[in-house]
């Protein structure tokens, strides 16, 4: 998670760099709100994907002792 935050702050202040202007803040912070949903959905999924992986050898291990 410490790495995913470090990579998010280095690009965004490249990005921060690039959009000085006023009129670019409100693409900026569209931008980053998009990223971090991006990020927290993926997330999200993941923990979803393992919770089945877990599911799915409780449930081989179960019907194996059967």
């Amino acid at each position: 998670m410490e790495k995913w935050l470090l990579r998010s702050c280095l690009f965004l202040s490249n990005f921060f760099l690039k959009f000085i202007k006023k009129k670019y803040i409100f693409i900026l912070i569209n931008w980053l709100i998009d990223y971090i949903l991006q990020e927290a959905a993926l997330i999200y999924l993941h923990r979803q994907i393992f919770l089945f992986l877990i599911f799915i050898s409780l449930f081989k291990n179960f019907s194996s002792y059967q």
